[in-house]
């Protein structure tokens, strides 16, 4: 179940960073447009100034970082249960 969730927390993240990027893309001219490829904390970091100058009454950027958030909280579950079962009795 962990996984699972792990995996789907992660999918909702990216459908929300892409639709964060279809927001934005056709408001910018050609050279500030957003590729779907290749993200770095730069980028993320300048789509999310640019989505909220462009669409402040978008809630793409709350779903974005509670699917990340929750994807960061089945990490730490998998984690911890990887080390629990290799623990010595």
């Amino acid at each position: 179940v962990r996984d699972a969730g792990f995996l789907l927390s992660g999918f909702a993240a990216n459908l929300a960073v892409w639709k964060m990027v279809t927001q934005v893309n056709p408001r910018l001219p050609e050279a500030e447009k957003f590729s779907r490829w290749w993200w770095t904390t730069g980028k993320h970091l300048r789509l999310w100034r640019t989505h909220k100058r462009l669409c402040p009454e978008s809630h793409w950027r709350l779903y974005s970082v509670l699917s990340f958030a929750v994807g960061i909280l089945f990490m730490i579950l998998i984690m911890l249960s990887i080390h629990v079962s290799k623990a010595p009795m």
